[in-house]
């Protein structure tokens, strides 16, 4: 989470959460860094439209994206790759000229969906616990106790204390997560010849 407050060195890639339905976006928004720096984006703005919302925003959350054609994806993915890489954005609204201007955005991805296209190097999917699921004394305790402006700023003062002299946005952690997402999302008759795969190597490893 410390990238996120590192403005500019997390331009190269995307912060993926695969995580319950839990609202740590909002305590980032509302008690570490305010409203007026992050924002909870739409579907629409992934596709470069009325997305003047996104202006001068460090943190920009999505949750629970529509499920997308691979056609749609395609396009989304391109439209996001602009969006996570690129210094400056082009913005517009309703009724507004395009314009361009410097863009900082930080994105996050709240889902319990798999997305299509996360096999790239722009996204991070973290290993997360699964401990506490459906634990909602846990999380209704956190949240009364954790979520005001006391917290958020030992929070925040916490992520500043971090070294990240050496952070390279390029190298970013094959996690569990998402290999296990990559997995998934193989074509079936990939899937069916990895399955074989292991088959005969579990079988050779049994009979050495």
């Amino acid at each position: 989470m410390n990238q996120l407050y590192e403005n500019g060195n997390l331009k190269d890639h995307l912060d993926y959460f695969h995580i319950s339905n839990y609202k740590e976006p909002e305590f980032i928004r509302d008690h570490v860094i305010g409203r007026d720096i992050a924002c909870k984006g739409k579907a629409d703005h992934l596709k470069g439209q009325q997305n003047l919302q996104l202006l001068g925003r460090i943190v920009v959350y999505l949750e629970e994206l529509q499920i997308f054609s691979d056609k749609e994806w395609y396009a989304i993915d391109s439209e996001l790759k602009d969006m996570i890489t690129d210094d400056w954005g082009s913005y517009t609204d309703i009724y507004e000229k395009r314009f361009e201007a410097q863009n900082i955005n930080n994105y996050m991805i709240v889902t319990n969906s798999d997305l299509k296209g996360i096999n790239g190097r722009r996204y991070l999917v973290c290993d997360l616990s699964s401990k506490h699921l459906d634990d909602f004394k846990y999380y209704g305790n956190l949240r009364q106790k954790c979520f005001n402006d006391e917290v958020g700023l030992a929070f925040y003062c916490y992520l500043m204390e971090i070294n990240v002299d050496n952070f390279n946005s390029l190298k970013m952690p094959e996690t569990k997560n998402k290999l296990a997402i990559i997995s998934e999302l193989l074509p079936p008759i990939e899937k069916f010849l990895k399955c074989v795969n292991q088959y005969e190597i579990k079988r050779f490893v049994d009979s050495v």
